[in-house]
């Protein structure tokens, strides 16, 4: 699943490398792409009550901290100084982190739109391709974002960052020799606690995920004054370890510090809730959750939640679920298709759809949460063929992962 926390990495050449959110690679649509570049095919909707976007609720009074208000008022500073690149840069930065927090695609045209005058140059400035492969992770164009951090390296050699980022999108293709090899710079470019979380994070997906999940326990434990991205990306990824491996009690402990560093982290929550709905605790995350509508990876785990509380709420988030995915489809950004697939199979029953979509998401990024869903999906479409390439995957991979252990094993009992 290729969300993770904002990791703020400080400059360390003196070249200054800009501080950059690093990038997930979310499941979320750019869906209003408001730079002036920017062409599109029109849709057309099939009658005026359909909902193309859902958008946050307006400013309240004279609300100066809220996002769009400073969005606005960076905006207009930023429109007197059109070709200043240090200005459009800080400008891009706060709308690329306000759209990951806020899980509002529509900063991401406005980052567009400040680095026009830069974007479709021969040779972009090394930012600026940093932040294009940020909106190409986001689109899950994963080629597109390796060659931009490609030309990055070219150019800075020495940027962590972009290694670090490159290091997440190989591990979401499945990739995971290749995403070891990007974190080995961090050793002499990052510190000890991220280098070892990039390593972790890759490695606990193989066989030597115990390993892995000590060496950085070792590494966290003396941490007082990292950065708090890097102690939150730490802390998920040995939750998340500590969950396939079977230990719920090491990773609940995990989980709630990860809470403590942030509660709002889009990637916590959602890791969260999935290892308290495996639990079996979904008035949790209904408690978690219950205010969370406006981001759609929330707003699923909530209708998960309560669809086994048998809460009438739930009719209602479900059929704001199908009018956002629909609206994606129709503007051709079907970017969470591994949601949409557990959509599909755990709240509307639909099983073929379901295996549909998580073969098509299997194509695009393979982590543990991808498998589960096609595994799953195969199961109930009674087409556990479908699955296999993807139990090979995981066999050759090497995963330890009790929940993917006991699907792979019903797989192959299921075939004939």
């Amino acid at each position: 699943m290729r969300y993770l926390p904002s990791l703020q990495i400080p400059p360390l050449s003196r070249l200054g490398a800009p501080r950059v959110a690093v990038l997930s690679v979310a499941v979320l649509s750019v869906a209003v792409m408001l730079s002036s570049n920017c062409l599109a095919e029109p849709t057309h909707p099939p009658d005026d009550d359909f909902v193309l976007l859902h958008l946050p609720q307006g400013i309240q009074g004279d609300d100066t901290l809220h996002p769009w208000a400073q969005l606005r008022q960076r905006r207009t500073q930023l429109m007197q100084r059109p070709n200043d690149l240090s200005a459009a840069l800080e400008f891009a930065r706060f709308a690329l982190e306000n759209g990951q927090q806020q899980g509002d695609p529509r900063f991401y045209g406005y980052v567009e739109g400040a680095l026009e005058p830069w974007w479709q140059r021969p040779l972009p400035p090394p930012e600026v391709l940093l932040i294009r492969a940020t909106l190409a992770q986001h689109r899950h164009d994963f080629g597109a974002a390796l060659e931009d951090l490609a030309g990055v390296l070219r150019q800075r050699p020495r940027w962590a960052e972009a290694w670090m980022s490159r290091a997440v999108i190989l591990t979401v293709l499945g990739d995971l020799d290749q995403a070891m090899i990007s974190c080995q710079p961090l050793r002499r470019l990052s510190t000890p606690l991220l280098a070892t979380a990039c390593r972790s994070h890759v490695a606990g997906l193989g066989p030597q995920a115990t390993v892995a999940y000590e060496e950085l326990r070792r590494h966290l434990e003396p941490q007082t004054s990292e950065n708090a991205g890097a102690l939150l990306w730490a802390q998920i990824t040995l939750a998340q370890i500590a969950h396939r491996l079977g230990q719920a009690e090491t990773a609940e402990g995990h989980f709630l510090a990860a809470l403590e560093i942030d509660p709002t982290d889009l990637y916590g929550l959602i890791a969260y809730s999935d290892f308290l709905l495996d639990r079996g605790q979904p008035h949790r995350v209904e408690a978690l959750l219950r205010s969370e509508t406006a981001r759609t990876s929330l707003m699923l785990r909530l209708a998960l939640a309560e669809q086994q509380l048998d809460m009438p709420q739930r009719f209602a988030h479900i059929a704001t679920l199908k009018q956002r995915y629909a609206s994606g489809e129709m503007r051709q950004e079907r970017l969470h298709l591994g949601e949409e697939a557990r959509f599909a199979l755990d709240l509307q029953e639909r099983p073929e759809l379901a295996l549909g979509l998580a073969q098509a998401n299997w194509q695009l990024q393979r982590e543990p949460i991808d498998a589960r869903i096609l595994l799953r999906a195969a199961l109930a479409d009674n087409d556990p063929k479908a699955a296999q390439k993807a139990v090979d995957q995981l066999e050759n991979q090497g995963l330890q992962d009790v929940h993917l252990t006991i699907l792979m094993a019903r797989v192959k009992k299921a075939q004939p």
